[in-house]
């Protein structure tokens, strides 16, 4: 769900930039694009709803 306007209609992306020249860690995640309000962030940034929780 998105976290600025609670729809659930949601797109998610994923992406990948291979390793960082400066750092060596990966660059890889997901990112969301809420198809309601234009929102868009980190896929971690998502919100479970309350019927969705884990146990």
């Amino acid at each position: 769900m998105c976290p600025e306007c609670g729809s659930d209609d949601v797109r998610i992306e994923e992406y990948d930039f291979g390793r960082c020249s400066e750092t060596g860690y990966h660059d890889a995640g997901e990112r969301y694009h809420c198809l309601a309000c234009g929102a868009t962030g980190d896929g971690d940034d998502l919100v479970l709803r309350e019927d969705e929780e884990c146990a």
